[in-house]
């Protein structure tokens, strides 16, 4: 049975795909759907969205959630964090 990942416009999905757009092979195992849709999601994105997909990467791994969060909501619906 396949089944389909859910897209969201909550920033806290956002911000899990931006995270989630690459992984660990262990981390793939337990949720290949979201992960694969993650990865399409990124490549949809114009240039620009990716700039601030980057820049919410930068932001959060300096240790500033909120920001990070801020900037994550103006990105495109995302797909719905399973975990």
């Amino acid at each position: 049975m396949t089944h389909t990942v859910d897209f969201s416009h909550e920033t806290q999905d956002k911000l899990q795909a931006c995270l989630n757009q690459t992984w660990a092979e262990s981390d793939y195992k337990t949720a290949k759907e979201y992960y694969d849709a993650c990865v399409v999601w990124w490549d949809s994105m114009t240039s620009a969205q990716q700039d601030t997909g980057m820049a919410v990467l930068d932001v959060y791994s300096f240790d500033h959630p909120q920001a990070s969060e801020k900037m994550a909501a103006m990105l495109p619906a995302a797909p719905r964090c399973p975990f």
